[in-house]
């Protein structure tokens, strides 16, 4: 089970990496790691609007259990494709891997020429 700010410091290793490197599987898996993370927030926030109470007695280690389940099952569900997020995000910010360089770098020099006007 990984705490957000691990899950984050993950996201940020996928993505990582030497400037101008180019590696689509690892942006895949950042994505995929990003939808998890969705997906757990998403589950905590749904798992708050059922009523406490009942026959049995929570306890803290039950509050444990379940946020470790539903950790476990963002995980499954963003491997299995999940909701399409992380596809959509992979498709959006892999357009940024196909540009080459040298289109990238005139755009710059002309934003930075019409920035001097």
């Amino acid at each position: 089970m990984l705490s957000d700010f691990q899950s984050i410091q993950a996201i940020k290793s996928y993505v990582g990496g030497k400037p101008g490197e180019r590696n689509p599987a690892r942006l895949k898996k950042a994505c995929q790691l990003f939808e998890s993370m969705f997906l757990n927030e998403l589950f905590k926030e749904m798992r708050k609007t059922i009523p406490r109470g009942g026959l049995i007695k929570e306890n803290n280690s039950d509050g444990i259990y379940k946020s470790m389940l539903d950790q476990e099952y963002a995980n499954h569900m963003a491997e299995a494709g999940g909701i399409g997020l992380g596809e959509m995000l992979f498709r959006q910010l892999s357009q940024n891997l196909t540009e080459r360089p040298e289109r990238m770098s005139s755009q710059q020099t002309q934003s930075t020429i019409s920035k001097e006007k």
